[in-house]
């Protein structure tokens, strides 16, 4: 069994842990309505098939490559977004 956390790093972990899940539905909703004209036909099948393979809860890996100004960044954050 593994040793239990001192108090401070449990809090630190906490705080962290308590940063990561402070998000707003309302502004990730707004972010998905005006951006999602913008996918091309790559960007929407690249977060179609990723989406829905999440959404299935199947244990694939995905990679995403193309040169730079493609549209990787802006397919990562309609993709965490979405989730």
């Amino acid at each position: 069994m593994p040793l239990a956390l001192p108090l401070v790093k449990m809090l630190h972990v906490n705080l962290q842990l308590a940063a990561e899940l402070d998000y707003d539905r309302d502004v990730l909703h707004g972010y998905i309505n005006q951006n999602l004209s913008w996918l091309n036909i790559c960007h929407e099948i690249a977060v179609t098939t990723v989406f829905n393979t999440i959404a299935q809860g199947e244990g694939i890996v995905f990679f995403l490559e193309g040169p730079g100004g493609s549209g990787k960044t802006f397919v990562y954050k309609m993709l965490l977004a979405l989730v």
